[in-house]
């Protein structure tokens, strides 16, 4: 009687022992297919602004309000670029209309102006937070969060003051892309 509750225990034993690898195997490539598929990854990249990736992920890490501004204005001024061709095409199209489309077009410069020094300002001020914390990581981090809500309040604050234009330009854009 002794050897056959030594195999039960033995294949109990077995049986616990290949659930648990086969739920660490599960939970492993769930993890992978989760990280492969399914996360989003930070953009990385700006168009109209040069900045570096590991500038762009440190602020994706600490300050992601301020990352997701980032990537907004950049789009919005990659919008405006491709605005400004749209209407430069519709002033050589139609000469006799240039009045009309060059007050459409300095508005949307002014912005485009305003929007790209601002943004690269902060960026600025991104790059030389994210290189005091290269140099020393307690410093770095306490002038991240001196500076932190200010970049987001101006980042936001650019941002609400084109909403308008940007509406209309996306619209514009809609439009456009579904005539074609």
């Amino acid at each position: 009687m002794d050897g056959s509750i030594k195999n039960v225990e033995g294949g109990i034993l077995v049986v616990l022992v290949i659930s648990i690898l086969t739920l660490a195997g599960l939970a492993g490539g769930g993890y992978w297919a989760y990280g492969k598929y399914f996360q989003t990854k930070p953009r990385l990249k700006l168009n109209s602004v040069k900045v570096k990736p590991e500038v762009m992920e440190f602020l994706y890490r600490f300050i992601p309000k301020a990352h997701a501004l980032a990537v907004v204005l950049d789009d919005d001024i990659t919008l405006m670029d491709s605005e400004i061709k749209r209407l430069e095409a519709i002033a050589k199209k139609f000469p006799e209309q240039k009045a009309l489309i060059s007050e459409q077009l300095q508005r949307i410069e002014k912005t485009r102006r305003k929007t790209a020094a601002e943004l690269n300002s902060a960026l600025e001020q991104i790059n030389t937070i994210y290189v005091s914390w290269l140099i020393d990581p307690i410093r770095g981090k306490k002038v991240l969060l001196k500076k932190r809500l200010d970049l987001i309040k101006s980042m936001a604050a650019l941002r609400k003051s084109s909403a308008k234009l940007m509406a209309r330009l996306r619209a514009n854009a809609q439009r456009a892309g579904g005539k074609s």
